[in-house]
């Protein structure tokens, strides 16, 4: 968050418009390969069991990966990912749980998730399913408790 707040105020994203779609590219590229290195070398990245890899290589990919999004919102107005930055305390707060849950789904549906390709396709689906679980519960969240997510009511 420091470092959003600290672009925000010294780098002037006007003067970055006539390059975003080259600058939205190679970030996107960027991030790609060094994560890819990242888990070809140090294994999976997970918060929870606190293993980042490199963190070098973590960082430069988290900074990227966070600037290619918001370029990509910026460019292409998706107002989904837009929604989910605006409200992400709630969906970060409980998406692990909504996982877990789908985990165990998954092995009582029988899904095999031991090849890389799988896996990667199978928390793809996770994370989607993870946000339109919580899709409603952050309405309801922002229509009866809004001061828990920072925001108050108009």
């Amino acid at each position: 968050m420091c470092l959003g707040i600290w672009v925000k105020q010294k780098l002037d994203l006007n003067t970055l418009r006539m390059k975003r779609k080259k600058l939205y590219l190679g970030l996107f590229i960027l991030s790609f390969i060094v994560a890819g290195i990242n888990y070809y070398f140090w294994g999976s990245v997970d918060w929870y069991s606190n293993a980042f890899g490199n963190p070098v290589l973590f960082l430069v990919a988290s900074i990227t990966g966070v600037l290619t999004v918001v370029f990509f919102c910026i460019q292409f107005k998706c107002s989904i990912l837009t929604y989910i930055g605006k409200n992400s305390l709630l969906f970060y707060a409980l998406h692990r749980i909504v996982i877990d849950l789908l985990i165990v789904v998954y092995g009582k549906l029988r899904i095999p998730i031991e090849t890389d390709f799988v896996s990667f396709v199978m928390a793809m689906v996770s994370v989607i399913l993870s946000i339109a679980i919580l899709y409603p519960i952050n309405c309801i969240a922002l229509k009866w408790v809004p001061w828990c997510l920072g925001k108050w009511k108009k």
